[in-house]
């Protein structure tokens, strides 16, 4: 689990430098209101829910120009997603065996924050 940890290191430390051409969050669009609302029970379940309305590979979540839709900077924003990471309970067994698909949304949402730069 140490590449999670320093993927939320670099996303954290990313997401407080966003351009202005990302919209800020509030505490009404969709990161806010899923991270606050979501819980699915085990560690993983809430995790793959948040991250599959959030970050997923369709239309829904990618704009006409391939960005995360609902992706916005400040504290309601990717802020909020990162100090929802920050208190996951990483080390809980439903989490160590999804740890492929672990690290492979945290890289996805890490390069578009890279991309954004």
């Amino acid at each position: 689990m140490e590449h999670v940890a320093k993927t939320i290191a670099e996303m954290e430390k990313l997401a407080k430098h966003l351009p202005d051409t990302v919209p800020m969050g509030t505490n009404q669009d969709r990161i806010y209101r899923l991270v606050t609302s979501i819980n699915e029970g085990s560690p993983w379940e809430t995790f793959n829910r948040i991250t599959d309305l959030l970050f997923k590979e369709d239309t829904d979540c990618r704009d006409e120009n391939g960005r995360f839709r609902y992706l916005t900077r400040g504290k309601f924003g990717i802020g909020k997603f990162v100090s929802y990471l920050k208190n996951v309970a990483w080390k809980h067994d439903s989490m160590l065996n999804a740890y492929p698909l672990v690290k492979l949304r945290l890289d996805r949402v890490n390069d578009e924050l890279k991309v954004l730069m």
